[in-house]
């Protein structure tokens, strides 16, 4: 029978072994014994106490028989095949599938290990149809397969086909046909093809000449000159004239004797370039009187002894009158002489001298008249190159001449400092320059002297004094790195004539050295680097320029310094090709060259104060004069002029 229920509240305890009894139940019905509050059940026999309230309170799994409790019990709604519990004790619905998901994203696990929808991104991209693309420039060598030692990437078969390794011979039958081997060359069709040496067959006595189609063409040499196939060349009979011969090439020995008559010679046709140097001798010139070596040529065709002596004139001079000023003066035959002669009916001033002159040129120029001519100096009426550039005005008065030497820039006195001094006149025997000096005897530290040159030109003797020089020339210390034309550096104190340095525009060599001193100057820095006194000359984005014109003025500009010259001899050195007035002062902010074009800004200038005898040295360049130091710092070597070349073991310099 089905299980019941029965509640007895009144009901006796009862045995658990008592029969199924009082009440009567049959097997399976279950009581609630209300007065000991415990609920028994029949097991056919025995009503059997099936545990207190208590014991209900105290269920857990293990008390549970399997299949005890129906799924309908677990929690409200319907429990079927299609529900499921959820945590709220529903049966319900679970919704199936992912949920919504931006295209082209994907699920990745974020860093707190939650899925999250991102966009692909970085070396590679994928479409909303899970299409990879890889981004162009990402597949570095890196993260190519490594591949077998001497080959490349390519395709070699013929066909549209992944890449592969391929050899370098592999290479070489790609591109040509033929076989590829040290005796073939790839030819422009594509063929590794041996290529035929030697040059082509030359009929006899023919030489190959490019015609006017840049083609190598054969052809026999003819005209004034034939030449047969052993490679000798013979001149035509009758095929030169005088314009084949070469002007001054003609001597002595190429004429037999008595084979030149003045009937051969067409009047007025020799000129002076067609006669060779020194085929002329003294006893070929027509003129009166005895050569001898106390005699000279005189214009009218006389050998004569000159007055004042046996000296004579060891110059050329041409003459010029003048009636006004004069710009680019171009006299006539001034181009060939030495000095010009020059007169004027008016006291003229003369700007500026054009006779093609190129660097290192000397000219004189001799006032015969009788009223004074003024040479202007650096007067924007002539062209640059013709100036004057001698400090100040120069009268040059009846009687007197001036010396002048071209610096490639423009003209200035061959002997600097004469415009300012007295010129005295008077007859001399030896023609050239004598020059005595003391140099380094006096001043605190040895730095001043005097000079007195004697110069004898064209029969009189200038006698100009030179004193009061005072300076040591500026220089670098030692440590100084010059950069040599090699791009290697030397420190400057063993820097030797015949160095080649680097300058601003190329390469200059060095012509003479000159160590000194200090003296009572400071040493300057600049920019932490090169270290030179303030009266040296450095190339600024402003021009030349020093630290202190006022020291220029005092210690370089015209000062006397002996230089040491590549065979050992000395020679009295002028220093200072460039004005005072003319030179910009430098210091913080400016900017001085540096290297070949640049330049860059003085960030620091400091100086210190060292003794008087630290030895400091500089150098004679040719070329633009310039030398790059620590770097490429650009400064101008010891510029001026050499007076002479002092006489060996002497205190004169002779010329």
């Amino acid at each position: 029978m089905a299980a019941s229920l029965f509640l007895l509240p009144g009901l006796a305890p009862i045995s658990a072994f008592a029969a199924c009894t009082n009440p009567a139940g049959d097997e399976g019905n279950i009581v609630y014994n209300g007065t000991h509050k415990l609920i028994q059940f029949c097991n056919g026999t025995l009503w059997v106490s099936a545990g207190s309230d208590t014991d209900l309170s105290n269920l857990n799994a293990t008390n549970l028989t399997s299949g005890t409790v129906p799924t309908a019990r677990l929690g409200t709604g319907t429990a079927n095949a299609t529900t499921y519990l959820r945590g709220d004790g529903t049966w319900t619905s679970v919704a199936t599938g992912l949920p919504a998901l931006t295209s082209a994203n994907i699920w990745v696990g974020n860093g707190t290990n939650v899925a999250s929808a991102v966009a692909m991104s970085g070396d590679a991209t994928m479409a909303n149809t899970g299409a990879l693309s890889i981004a162009n420039s990402v597949v570095s060598n890196a993260k190519l397969a490594n591949m077998a030692a001497n080959t490349l990437k390519a395709n070699n078969t013929g066909a549209a086909a992944a890449p592969a390794d391929i050899t370098v011979a592999q290479l070489r039958a790609m591109l040509g046909t033929g076989t590829a081997d040290g005796t073939t060359y790839l030819r422009g069709d594509g063929t590794w093809a041996t290529v035929a040496t030697g040059l082509p067959t030359l009929t006899s006595a023919n030489i190959w000449v490019g015609n006017g189609s840049n083609a190598a063409t054969a052809v026999t040499m003819s005209g004034d000159i034939t030449m047969n196939n052993a490679g000798v060349t013979a001149i035509g009979a009758g095929t030169l004239g005088s314009t084949e011969i070469a002007d001054a090439s003609v001597a002595l020995i190429d004429m037999a004797a008595n084979s030149v008559d003045s009937g051969k010679i067409l009047d007025g046709s020799v000129t002076g370039t067609d006669i060779a140097n020194t085929t002329v001798t003294v006893g070929k010139l027509s003129a009166t009187g005895t050569p001898d070596a106390t005699t000279y040529l005189r214009g009218d065709g006389t050998w004569a002894t000159p007055a004042g002596g046996g000296g004579g004139s060891s110059l050329t001079w041409a003459t010029a009158s003048i009636t006004g000023a004069q710009n680019n003066w171009a006299p006539a035959g001034a181009s060939t002489a030495d000095g010009i002669e020059v007169s004027s009916s008016v006291a003229a001033n003369i700007t500026g001298l054009s006779i093609g002159q190129t660097n290192g040129r000397e000219f004189f120029i001799r006032n015969t008249g009788s009223t004074t001519i003024t040479l202007v100096h650096n007067s924007g009426s002539s062209l640059a190159a013709n100036r004057f550039w001698i400090g100040a005005n120069l009268a040059l008065a009846a009687g007197r001449f001036v010396h002048f030497i071209h610096n490639g820039t423009n003209w200035t006195y061959a002997l600097l400092g004469a415009s300012g001094q007295n010129q005295i006149w008077s007859t001399c025997d030896s023609p050239g320059l004598i020059t005595n000096y003391t140099q380094f005897t006096g001043g605190a530290y040895g730095c001043s002297g005097s000079v007195t040159i004697t110069q004898c030109v064209d029969g009189f003797t200038r006698y100009t004094a030179y004193n009061e020089f005072d300076g040591c020339p500026s220089c670098f210390p030692t440590g100084t790195q010059v950069l040599l034309a090699d791009g290697s550096t030397k420190s400057i104190e063993v820097l030797a004539v015949g160095d080649r340095v680097l300058g601003r525009s190329g390469v200059n060599t060095v012509t003479a050295l000159k160590p000194t001193i200090l003296g009572n100057r400071k040493m300057y820095t600049i920019n932490g680097k090169v270290r030179v006194t303030a009266d040296h000359p450095a190339l600024t984005d402003n021009g030349w320029g020093i630290i202190s014109r006022e020291l220029y003025a005092k210690n370089y500009f015209g000062n006397y310094v002996e230089v040491s010259l590549a065979d050992g001899a000395k020679a009295l050195w002028q220093t200072g090709m460039l004005q005072p007035a003319d030179m910009v002062e430098f210091g913080v902010g400016d900017k001085i060259a540096f290297g070949d074009e640049g330049f860059q800004e003085i960030t620091s200038l400091t100086y210190e104060e060292l003794p008087g005898d630290t030895p400091l040295y500089t150098a004679v360049l040719d070329g633009d004069g310039t030398i790059q130091l620590d770097g490429g710092f650009v400064f101008i070597g010891l510029s001026g002029t050499q007076l002479d070349k002092q006489a060996a073991n002497t205190g004169v310099v002779a010329k």
